[in-house]
């Protein structure tokens, strides 16, 4: 606990108010961990969001979001990123969806700001769950794996097999809430991605299976461990276009 920051320390870095770092814990921009009432923070984690400043821009939709995730794995997984990638382009049908996209994937921008950019993609609910119950969520098809257990299932280097998040439908959160008697809790390091209805079904990540590379590498960058980070800002990093596909 000595390693980590309190939010007055994470205020005088950041050159703000501790008011304004409260704000960014509770809108989830700044992830922290709460011991009581104190809440303390990764020194890591607050200098990224440093480095990102004022410059990051407005987040994506989340529908952007998702596409742009698309084209990323396509990237992610090729040995030539852009061959494949044009398949996952030549299914936006919307020029200025394309030219968005195209402008983000030629501006070398850091991690962080993907992390930034793509944080629209899902809404964090985090809940405590009963330990009996996560054998049968790990299961459950309505449950798409993500974070760093999904990392790992892709071979990311550092990351943690222990399933601590799930990707759900916002139309099969009531369900899977009552069914294993979950509970909110802003405490918890299990949490829910919650994908919100204007996401069209093309785009979420496959039922019953990890999500895609790309996804689990961008919830890593929002992982409090600096290896995950660190790995996940190795493979996206190179994710950088010279010119339009």
């Amino acid at each position: 606990m000595a390693s980590l920051w309190g939010v007055e320390r994470a205020a005088e870095h950041l050159g703000v108010s501790p008011r304004h770092v409260r704000s960014l814990i509770a809108s989830e921009r700044l992830p922290a961990q709460r011991l009581g009432s104190v809440w303390l923070l990764d020194p890591e984690a607050v200098r990224v969001r440093a480095r990102e400043g004022a410059q990051a821009g407005r987040p994506f939709s989340p529908v952007l979001a998702w596409q742009a995730l698309h084209v990323m794995d396509a990237m992610c997984v090729a040995d030539d990123p852009r061959s494949p990638a044009a398949e996952a382009w030549d299914a936006i049908a919307d020029r200025r969806v394309r030219h968005r996209l195209r402008q983000a994937l030629a501006d070398p921008r850091p991690s962080a700001r993907w992390r930034h950019a793509l944080g629209g993609r899902a809404k964090r609910l985090p809940v405590w769950a009963h330990p009996g119950v996560l054998a049968r969520m790990a299961s459950d098809e309505r449950l798409r794996l993500g974070g760093s257990a999904a990392a790992a299932a892709h071979a990311v280097d550092a990351a943690d097999p222990q399933a601590r998040r799930w990707y759900i439908d916002v139309d099969d959160l009531d369900a899977v809430l009552g069914e294993y008697r979950l509970k909110r809790d802003d405490s918890s390091e299990l949490d829910l991605m919650v994908i919100p209805h204007v996401v069209p079904v093309e785009l979420r990540p496959a039922m019953g299976q990890p999500v895609p590379l790309a996804v689990a590498l961008v919830d890593l960058l929002e992982s409090p461990d600096a290896r995950e980070r660190h790995a996940a800002a190795q493979q996206l990093e190179p994710l950088h276009l010279s010119g339009a596909p």
